[in-house]
């Protein structure tokens, strides 16, 4: 097969066809059922938890910036199916050619608002209405575009296989690898994500929770995945 050398998960996979055929005929298991229940409850504790974060997080949005509070964005979920997700918008929308003083201060705020926001992953927090919903998990691959998952799957044709579970608010592939910029880093992520859907488990999840947590304090990818025992494969510049 073609695409051996670019999706076969370094270390622990000895035969990947035989990986393969598993994934393609795999059933939801009694975990993937518990999850679910489960992870809507969380969510629910968590959103009512960490409302005046958000509340907080659109007030610094609405002070720095003009435009609506919220990005909705269509994502593609489990099987192929497409749904809106939520977040706090974090970029400028209305920049102009024609600046004064005033409205250039107001683009530094903003930028740094929005910056914030990514680095802390707050921006994020309103994806648990779509876990409560059922159409996210809180860890799993992370939804994309459907116009980009075309374009994945002409590129990848294994790129599917990562739809056979939930989309994630926070996933394996979004901690050990910088965002996609070219198919070898868009390759590099399906490893990735088709690590976690062929081993999906209690512990995986676990390990993808504390790892999330060591980003945000800044911990290195590399240093994460060798702690975690994670699958490593280098991140190219």
């Amino acid at each position: 097969m073609q695409l051996l050398s670019i999706i076969t998960v370094t270390h622990d996979v000895d035969n990947f066809d035989d990986a393969l055929r598993s994934l393609e005929s795999r059933t939801v298991s009694w975990y993937e059922l518990a999850k679910s229940i489960v992870e809507r409850l969380v969510a629910t504790m968590l959103l009512i938890m960490l409302s005046p974060v958000i509340v907080f997080s659109m007030l610094l949005v609405r002070l720095t910036s003009s435009g609506p509070l919220f990005s909705k964005l269509k994502r593609v979920g489990q099987n192929g199916s497409q749904f809106t997700m939520y977040k706090i918008r974090s970029i400028e929308v209305d920049r102009q050619t024609n600046r004064s003083c005033c409205s250039l201060l107001g683009e530094r705020r903003a930028a740094a608002v929005g910056r914030f926001l990514r680095r802390s992953q707050v921006d994020e927090l309103p994806q648990l209405i779509n876990v409560i919903r059922g159409e996210m998990s809180l860890i799993g691959p992370r939804p994309e575009r459907p116009e980009l998952v075309a374009q994945f799957q002409r590129a990848l044709p294994l790129y599917h296989l990562r739809h056979m579970v939930r989309p994630g608010v926070w996933g394996l592939a979004q901690v050990l690898q910088p965002p996609v910029t070219d198919l070898g880093s868009l390759s590099r992520r399906l490893k990735y994500d088709i690590h976690y859907v062929n081993r999906l488990n209690l512990f995986l999840d676990a390990k993808i929770y504390l790892a999330t947590s060591l980003r945000c304090f800044g911990i290195s990818r590399g240093q994460i995945a060798e702690w975690m025992g994670f699958p490593c494969e280098p991140a190219r510049q």
